[in-house]
């Protein structure tokens, strides 16, 4: 009669057979990697440059300038006026250099200065002439001497009254000095 008792089955068994299976399958997934995303290694080179080929990003950049004030302040630097492509662009700016060189001397009335032909700006200025003398006028400029100068750019299409010298073809801008003194002459 003992062959005749069965032993009561577990109500669970079920329940032990789904978390085999899932720890199975857990162990399969682990095992063989699938799904990278949730893989904690790094991508390797090959696999970064094949996403930045399929996923190619495009960056603007603004590089609009934002607008500039120029004041017209007084220009106190002979590289500020050779230095410039465009001395037309400085029309109406003041002008008060110290020292500077003498490149060659046109006329009574006008010169160069400059440090070479190739940079160099014409300057007039406005003086009593006084014929018959040694120096005709107040100052007596040649090449090499340093002056000081002030006054202002000025087109080449605006010569003050009384200014007797002559703009050479090439001059777009010259400077009208309105003081000119001698610093150091080269003598």
């Amino acid at each position: 009669m003992a062959d005749d008792i069965k032993e009561p089955r577990s109500r669970y068994g079920w329940a032990w057979a789904i978390i085999t299976i899932g720890m199975f399958l857990g162990l399969v997934f682990w095992v063989f990697n699938l799904g990278d995303e949730l893989s904690d290694t790094p991508p390797t080179v090959e696999e970064q440059m094949t996403s930045e080929l399929a996923n190619p990003q495009v960056i603007t950049i603004d590089i609009t300038p934002d607008p500039i004030v120029v004041e017209a302040t007084e220009m106190t630097a002979l590289a500020d006026l050779v230095g410039s492509e465009q001395i037309a662009d400085l029309v109406g700016r003041a002008v008060d250099l110290q020292a500077v060189p003498v490149e060659s001397v046109v006329g009574d009335m006008a010169f160069w200065i400059g440090d070479s032909a190739d940079r160099r700006v014409y300057v007039l200025f406005d003086q009593v002439v006084t014929p018959d003398t040694p120096i005709e006028g107040k100052v007596d400029i040649d090449r090499g001497d340093r002056v000081n100068i002030s006054g202002e750019v000025r087109s080449a299409d605006s010569i003050p009254e009384g200014v007797t010298a002559d703009l050479p073809q090439a001059v777009k801008a010259y400077i009208y000095a309105t003081g000119l003194s001698e610093v150091a002459q080269n003598r």
